[in-house]
């Protein structure tokens, strides 16, 4: 769980720019970082939370573990300016992750060592020290290589991944190749499934579409919709929006039919093309309905609302909402119309989530929401009243028996307080924090401390919409 905490925390806001977030991690919206007038005072700060840091990862008994820590602080120290402290910390991780270290002792799912010196790789690259980080992968590759067990598709594949943003693509095709004829004689030579469609997946990502296909042409009939579903993202992405659409004909299951029509949306809104838009969201939302949507989640007419609303297409968007209403829906809405400049809009939305907050009274999901609510209140600029929501979400969190969550709750809440720039309730919601779960801790503070970095170089810092929940 600590683990867990910490990856979470640290990869919501630790990476240095979009794109290099998504290249590493799953996920497409940052916390935006307020802009202090004591830019020295920032550096402080984010300097007292690194050491608090550093002396916090000692209690961590796993060196793998640790070396995952130390060289995640490296990073920051990089962005901070102190290369010195970061070359220190980055030998300390080297020498940690070389040691033996049993991860299966303490826990029943904890990820492999390979895991943790991937990371420990990526984290020496974005801190500048690539050769060294490629060292660490080739290490990781010839183990595996060693050992039968250790040698399977799913490894091999996500280090191709890796050796790829590094900048080796040649590599990073060996190994996917070699991936790929070792998952073709998995499962009694049938093909393991996953990992067939991770590897297309993998291809389609390294703007390889055809050696993705032939993947794809492997993998035994109703079990490749994810592959082919990638592939045609990367094709949107490139513009070529009529060819994703077509392989929309070669999905199979009806539930996920609409998925290539919503995404290729999304990229017609990005390039200005609203009209074509909103025909493939009506398209898709006649897919979404001839199925059973009773038996899948809301995440179709979600993504639907949010780009109706950003074609400016309103009325549907008020209709879909009405089917699928929740706390979250509302709050990232009323961003968009805020976005748009439909204020009133926004905040009428925003009072209705509130409303909607006290279905689970007393309990932490009413926190999370009253959280989520504030995250929106602040973006469309209301910050009193995201203050006044962080204090409820406190005092909710505060009054319950069952603490087990609030030191994960505690420090999303920190974050929150950090964008509305309430830096003395940052500081409370850390000290709220209990040192024992050390991994959450570490990754709120680095999480914190990289963005007073990012707001003293506001030149460099990217204004983006809040994850408003996490």
């Amino acid at each position: 769980m600590k683990k867990i905490s910490f990856s979470v925390l640290l990869l919501l806001t630790l990476l240095p720019n979009k794109a290099n977030a998504q290249s590493f991690v799953s996920f497409d919206k940052t916390l935006s970082v307020h802009k202090p007038n004591k830019q020295t005072t920032q550096k402080d700060r984010a300097i007292k939370f690194l050491e608090q840091a550093i002396k916090l990862s000692e209690k961590e008994t796993h060196t793998a573990i640790r070396a995952d820590m130390l060289s995640s602080l490296a990073f920051v120290y990089v962005k901070l300016g102190d290369k010195n402290k970061a070359d220190k910390l980055l030998d300390l991780s080297r020498e940690l992750i070389g040691k033996e270290d049993d991860l299966t002792k303490d826990c029943y799912e904890c990820p492999s060592k390979e895991y943790f010196k991937t990371i420990v790789a990526v984290n020496h690259h974005l801190a500048g020290e690539t050769q060294a980080g490629l060292k660490m992968l080739d290490e990781i590759v010839v183990l595996a290589k060693q050992n039968p067990q250790k040698k399977n598709p799913y490894l091999l594949g996500g280090l191709a991944f890796v050796y790829a943003k590094f900048g080796n693509q040649e590599r990073a095709l060996d190994l996917l190749s070699e991936a790929f004829k070792i998952a073709k004689t998995m499962e009694d030579n049938k093909g393991d499934v996953f990992a067939l469609n991770s590897i297309a997946k993998r291809y389609a990502l390294l703007s390889k579409t055809d050696l993705a296909m032939q993947v794809v042409q492997s993998i035994k009939k109703g079990f490749s919709d994810h592959a082919i579903i990638a592939i045609a993202r990367k094709y949107a992405d490139t513009g070529q929006f009529d060819r994703a659409v077509q392989l929309n004909k070669l999905v199979e299951s009806p539930n996920m039919k609409p998925d290539i029509l919503i995404y290729v949306a999304g990229q017609c809104l990005k390039s200005g093309n609203k009209e074509k838009a909103v025909t493939l969201l009506n398209e898709a939302m006649k897919l979404f309905d001839a199925s059973n949507p009773k038996d899948v989640k809301n995440r179709v007419p979600a993504a639907a609302i949010y780009l109706y609303a950003e074609a400016g297409e309103y009325n549907q968007a008020s209709n879909l909402m009405k089917r699928i209403k929740g706390v979250r829906i509302l709050s990232e809405l009323a961003v968009i119309y805020s976005k748009m400049g439909h204020n009133k809009e926004a905040e009428k939305l925003l009072s209705e989530a509130y409303e909607m907050s006290g279905e689970y009274k007393g309990s932490d999901y009413q926190a999370v929401d009253l959280r989520v609510i504030a995250n929106a209140y602040a973006f469309v600029g209301r910050k009193d009243r995201a203050s006044a929501l962080l204090s409820e979400a406190v005092n909710v969190l505060s009054s319950l028996k069952d603490t087990y969550k609030n030191d994960l709750h505690f420090a999303e809440i920190a974050m929150s307080y950090q964008f509305i720039g309430d830096d003395e309730n940052v500081v409370k919601m850390l000290e709220r924090i209990d040192d024992n779960y050390f991994g959450t801790k570490i990754g709120t503070l680095l999480a914190l401390a990289s963005s007073y970095i990012a707001s003293c170089n506001p030149e460099k810092t990217q204004k983006t919409t809040p994850n408003l929940q996490s």
